[in-house]
């Protein structure tokens, strides 16, 4: 991580930075898309749906945008409204999505295995967390729209904090799950 920020520190000093980020950022697309794919042919019964590529590229976009936002907390413009719709679009669709998904792992047909696994039961246990970490995230979004629209920097500080903690509660649960 030290070396990929130094490399970008570099681009930003030397001139003809912008194409090799783009291409940087096209295979950071491919390589999570591709990361999303090992655990969608996975054997466990809730990460197989297109929920969990959703999952992946959402928290991308989140931790991507809350990281330009901070960046451009000075000057907001541009970057800074770009930054509140993409969160708001990653949230928001992930939330749609999460009823289709939870209708389909529950009608899966999860009797022939090779691996004794439970997802749905573990899934059951960890119900709290996860709709916390929706909470959670919803707040954070809500507070970063606000925050990046009227450029109030607490507000965008407290919802990058909250969109940050409902990140690590989903993948807790997440991973917890398989």
């Amino acid at each position: 991580a030290a070396l990929g920020l130094g490399v970008v520190l570099l681009f930003f000093r030397k001139p003809g930075w912008q194409p090799l980020l783009a291409l940087a950022t096209a295979f950071g697309l491919v390589d999570v898309f591709c990361m999303a794919q090992v655990y969608i042919h996975a054997s466990v019964a809730t990460w197989q749906h297109s929920n969990t590529l959703a999952l992946f590229f959402g928290t991308s976009g989140i931790i991507g945008s809350v990281v330009i936002a901070l960046a451009y907390l000075r000057n907001a413009g541009a970057a800074m409204r770009c930054a509140v719709v993409v969160v708001a679009l990653m949230v928001l669709i992930r939330l749609i999505m999460q009823p289709l998904w939870l209708a389909d792992i529950n009608a899966v047909d999860t009797t022939v295995v090779t691996f004794p696994h439970h997802p749905l039961q573990a899934l059951a246990q960890l119900r709290d967390v996860y709709l916390l970490g929706w909470c959670v995230s919803a707040a954070g979004m809500l507070c970063f729209a606000a925050g990046g629209l009227r450029n109030a920097r607490g507000t965008l500080m407290a919802g990058s904090v909250l969109l940050l903690l409902g990140e690590i509660m989903l993948r807790y649960a997440f991973f917890s799950i398989g």
